[in-house]
């Protein structure tokens, strides 16, 4: 449990505390670095805040605009007319941040032969993307170390937009993060996700791992999006249509297609004001579990949501999504459906510092009685110097009534 206060568990806690309190005591006695802010911030010269709210990597509407934009930013010129800001990156300094990872974990169940605590450097990445002229862009996320040590390239891919900034055609390829408007999977307030929008499934149809939508997925992917300015505020809806190599039996992302044809994912979201959003979003996908049998068994399986957020005053953010789906499980020979969803809120304790709460629930076979699982997730996050993200997550698990306990603190450190 997370209040057994083994000794082993004691040195966790120390360190911890020991790191927390030495930023904090930088946060006020140390002098505030001018050019302490990630790239895209040190490019275009402007605070964080003008992409990120209330802090980031919650993207608000401007940031989501100019990432789909290739890193051009939204303005306004003197008539009042949408613009679109271009500064390319010229060096490799000016397209790319560095971040590292520091966690400690206490965990109720660990994995056999692991410990229930831990204090560990999990995971240091690189970070690069840049408009390339008037029409491209590229991005990259390498990782050269991992929480299993190793390194794996998460996120590579290329993009071409066309047209005005008012109305633009959107080309998209490579390893890529599908739900890309997602402010709960791409902007996450908290170090989970939720539930129904993970990079793993909540639960497995029979051998297959079954999707998770969080995951980076190759393919190609062809949109349009329409924006306007209203009253100084950004007005933009976009549509698409992304194929995909899919996922492999054990819920990795493929190389190439294990099943028949292409994954398929459509999506439609419409930005109103400064942070409020609406997603709807359609995936129709399949698998083959067994690829040395000749005549392998196949999982075809949909996927299908609706997600959004709101803030009702400055302070608060209110995110909520529904989403559900099935699988024509041939290994099973029966049709499993699911359905869940999940309501967060997230407060402003004070500039720099934001709290969230999240309940999350999922019915993986609605066909079937006491299987779904439920999640509270209580987080917080302090933003140090534009740089350095101070995080603890508290969060139960309840899998078919069995209830685990876990507990994360991490530093995370951006320049």
């Amino acid at each position: 449990m997370i209040s057994n206060p083994a000794s082993r568990i004691r040195p966790l806690w120390f360190a911890v505390a020991l790191l927390w309190a030495g930023f904090a005591w930088s946060a006020f006695h140390s002098p505030r670095p001018a050019d302490a802010t990630p790239a895209y911030a040190r490019r275009f010269n402007v605070d964080c805040d003008v992409c990120h709210s209330p802090n980031p990597p919650r993207l608000n509407n401007v940031g989501m605009v100019f990432r789909r934009s290739g890193f051009r930013l939204p303005d306004a010129d003197e008539n009042g007319k949408l613009t679109l800001k271009v500064l390319p990156a010229h060096t490799i300094g000016d397209a790319m941040a560095i971040a590292g990872q520091i966690d400690g974990t206490i965990t109720e169940y660990p994995d056999p032969g692991a410990s229930k605590s831990a204090f560990e450097l999990s995971e240091v990445e690189l970070i690069a993307g840049s408009s390339i002229g008037d029409h491209y862009s590229a991005q990259m996320l390498f990782i050269p170390y991992n929480d299993a040590g190793q390194a794996e390239l998460e996120n590579a891919e290329f993009q071409a937009n066309y047209g005005k900034p008012e109305s633009q055609l959107i080309l998209r390829a490579g390893k890529m993060q599908p739900l890309v408007w997602q402010k709960a999977g791409h902007g996450e307030m908290t170090q989970s996700l939720p539930l129904i929008l993970d990079e793993t499934s909540p639960a497995p149809i029979g051998t297959f791992a079954g999707p998770g939508l969080g995951t980076m997925l190759a393919g190609a992917e062809v949109g349009y999006m329409a924006t306007r300015l209203n009253q100084g505020h950004l007005m933009s809806g976009m549509v698409s249509v992304a194929a995909m190599n899919g996922y492999n039996w054990d819920g990795s992302d493929a190389r190439q297609h294990p099943g028949n044809g292409v994954d398929v994912l459509a999506q439609a979201t419409a930005l109103i004001g400064s942070r409020n959003t609406a997603n709807v979003y359609y995936y129709n996908g399949n698998t083959a579990l067994d690829l040395t049998n000749p005549a392998p068994t196949r999982d075809d399986f949909t996927r299908y949501g609706v997600t959004g957020t709101y803030a009702p005053i400055e302070r608060i953010d209110l995110a909520a999504g529904f989403g559900g789906g099935q699988d024509k499980s041939a290994e099973l020979g029966a049709t499993i459906k699911t359905t869940g969803y999940y309501g967060e809120i997230t407060g402003e304790v004070m500039p720099r510092w934001v709290a969230t709460y999240r309940y999350d629930n999922v019915d993986p076979n609605t066909g079937s009685s006491g299987d779904n699982i439920s999640d509270n997730v209580v987080g917080t996050t302090y933003l140090l110097q534009s740089a350095v993200f101070l995080s603890a997550e508290w969060q139960e698990l309840e899998n078919a009534s069995v209830k685990s306990h876990g507990f994360l603190a991490r530093i995370r450190m951006l320049y």
